[in-house]
């Protein structure tokens, strides 16, 4: 039926010319990708990193021998003042106690209410000898250690303080 008919013989009376490849055949088709090579190498960038990291550090450590430089200063010139801040708090509490004894002076043995009071003894009082305030070489660095100081100088007096 189908190579049999005359719709066949029609075909078969067409004239045509074959594609054939020119003799010598087709060029190379250009299929691999020959891109420039653009940039640094991978070892490039590795050899950049590690730099870019041990400069990093580097800078890292100067700093921090700067801070800790600046930190033993500071508390040299606190140590150098200290015996200055703590003769100005003796003072303050020598005029403080002044006051302290002239009040109770005046209140208890200038009203007559104990004549044989004694300014200034009271019998809770140990013969032990204070520092007015705490006489330690360290110099206060935080917040924490002031309200130590505090605490101890005020209602832990039986304990010496940190």
């Amino acid at each position: 039926m189908a190579g049999s008919g005359e719709g066949s013989k029609a075909w078969s009376k067409i004239r045509y010319k074959q594609d054939m490849p020119p003799p010598g055949g087709y060029g190379r088709i250009p299929y691999l990708r020959n891109l420039p090579v653009r940039g640094p190498s991978s070892y490039g960038i590795f050899g950049f990193a590690i730099f870019t990291f041990g400069y990093g550090f580097h800078i890292i450590r100067k700093n921090m021998k700067l801070d800790e430089f600046e930190k033993r200063e500071t508390r040299l010139i606190e140590m150098t003042y200290l015996p200055l801040l703590e003769a100005e708090k003796d003072r303050n509490h020598l005029r403080e106690y002044k006051e302290i004894m002239e009040a109770e002076a005046l209140n208890i043995i200038g009203t007559g209410s104990d004549p044989d009071h004694v300014v200034g003894q009271h019998e809770w009082e140990s013969q032990r000898w204070r520092a007015p305030y705490h006489q330690y070489p360290e110099v206060i660095y935080s917040w924490t250690r002031a309200i130590d100081l505090w605490y101890h100088q005020y209602f832990r007096k039986d304990v010496p303080g940190p």
